[in-house]
C-alpha cells in the first residue's frame, strides 16, 4: 500500500506557531528538534513532517481498509543516525504488517511531498 501527500510551507508557516496545532500535531522530540533549527529551516522541517504524516495516514487507511481516526501526533516521524526519516506509531489501533513501514520525504523551495509504502 501507498500514501502520498504534497504540502506547501506556507499552509504550515501559519499555524506551526500557533502553541494548540503544535500540540495536536507534533510530538515532544519532533517539535524539540526543530528548535534546534534557523526559522526557514523549521518551518520546512515542520512542514515535511506533517505531510508524512498526512501520507502515512492514508497509507494506513488503504491497508486497512477502514477510515482511521486519530491526531496527527500519534505518528511521529524522526531521523536515524543515517538521517533517514523512521516512522513510530502511537495510537490503539492494532494494525501489523510484516515488511514494515518506509517514509520518503522531499522538499524544494516551498513544497514538501512524502510517500509512505507498506511492503
Amino acid at each position: 500500500m501507498i500514501g502520498i501527500d504534497v504540502v506547501s510551507t506556507k499552509e504550515v508557516e501559519s499555524m506551526c506557531f500557533k502553541r494548540w496545532f503544535v500540540l495536536y500535531a507534533y510530538t515532544y522530540e519532533e517539535f524539540l528538534k526543530s528548535e534546534t533549527f534557523s526559522r526557514s529551516r523549521k518551518i520546512e522541517y515542520l512542514s515535511s513532517r506533517f505531510c508524512a504524516k498526512e501520507a502515512v495516514f492514508k497509507c494506513l487507511c488503504s491497508y486497512t481498509g477502514e477510515k482511521l481516526k486519530f491526531k496527527p501526533k500519534s505518528i511521529e516521524v524522526l531521523n536515524n543516525a543515517n538521517n533517514v526519516p523512521v516512522v513510530k506509531l502511537d495510537f490503539p489501533y492494532d494494525i501489523s504488517f510484516t515488511g514494515g513501514l518506509t517514509v520518503s520525504i522531499s522538499h524544494k523551495k516551498n513544497i514538501c511531498v512524502a510517500i509512505a509504502l507498506i511492503k
